[in-house]
């Protein structure tokens, strides 16, 4: 069972205090935990978009840097699930190995959610430019390319990713974001940007966890 970890640690310890005060099962860091023992997660109170097998996998062009592949130490994953509660503001999405059975969680914001919901369904109406919109134009504006998404390090039950920009002049930069944020911007392109997670990562977001 795959670990369950945040992007967010105050989201961790709000999680787990639910847990606790609904009786579900306790661990010794409650931030943490598998998803089958998070109540606010149960039906008929969750919405759950199942996006497929194929849906946002980018093509064979746009996964490799014009340099070379990228370092065996990434998995290319795609975004797999959305499950946005009812019950509280945290929602889960899923990632999954391409080409591969290896997925895990991170739990985001209901703003994060809604938004990447919106865009994989087609359901967006730009009237005027979100958050997300504004990454990618003034990226555009300074004439830089965004590649891709790298959820590069699990750290106290909490995700943290890079947006990898290539500037004009050919320099790759790795911009710090949360993960819903750099997926909500890799979503906004058509085709999405690609997602890659760690080695490392993945290995400790799929490593069981201990219950005692």
């Amino acid at each position: 069972m795959a670990s369950f970890a945040t992007e967010n640690q105050v989201g961790a310890e709000y999680w787990g205090r639910l847990v606790s005060d609904q009786g579900g099962a306790q661990s010794d860091d409650e931030g943490n935990r598998p998803f089958h023992s998070f109540p606010a997660l149960s039906r008929p109170h969750r919405r759950e978009i199942n996006l497929g097998t194929g849906f946002l996998h980018a093509p064979d062009s746009l996964i490799a840097p014009p340099f070379g592949q990228p370092t065996a130490m990434n998995v290319e994953m795609k975004l797999a699930r959305i499950i946005i509660s009812e019950l509280t503001d945290n929602q889960v999405i899923y990632l999954q190995e391409v080409g591969g059975e290896r997925q895990f969680p991170i739990m985001i914001g209901i703003f994060e959610a809604t938004n990447i919901d919106r865009r994989v369904n087609d359901t967006f109406l730009k009237v005027r430019p979100l958050t997300h919109d504004l990454i990618v134009s003034v990226a555009e504006a300074l004439d830089a390319t965004v590649e891709k998404v790298v959820i590069s390090d699990l750290s106290d039950h909490t995700y943290y990713a890079q947006l990898h920009v290539r500037t004009p002049s050919g320099e790759v930069l790795e911009i710090d974001s949360r993960p819903s944020d750099a997926i909500a911007v890799a979503v906004t392109f058509q085709p999405p940007l690609p997602i890659f997670v760690s080695e490392e990562v993945l290995d400790d977001a799929l490593s069981p966890q201990d219950d005692g």
